[in-house]
């Protein structure tokens, strides 16, 4: 029982010498991520569950920007960028 224990410690410690080593790894960086949602969204909430998920795991070395609407913005129109040259056509009466 009592060897049991030590190799069930020493796995973990071996798992989180690696956790560290692997964090050390990485490099910085920023993830934009957009959604079309205000901030008091459910998918606001989950974006920022997850930018703190990230960061713990990198060791604070990726960050995660969240870029939440508030409403329609202006290169929201019929679901098109202003500056897109896609055409919607219109059905119905």
């Amino acid at each position: 029982m009592k060897t049991k224990l030590i190799k069930f410690v020493a796995i973990l410690g071996l798992i989180a010498a690696n956790t560290v080593v692997q964090a050390q790894d990485i490099q910085e960086r920023t993830i934009k991520l957009g959604h079309l949602n205000n901030t008091d969204h459910p998918t606001s909430m989950g974006v920022k569950k997850f930018a703190e998920i990230v960061a713990a795991k990198s060791g604070g070395k990726i960050k995660v920007t969240e870029f939440a609407s508030r409403g329609c913005p202006e290169f929201c129109v019929n679901g098109a960028s202003v500056n897109s040259s896609a055409s919607f056509p219109q059905t119905g009466s």
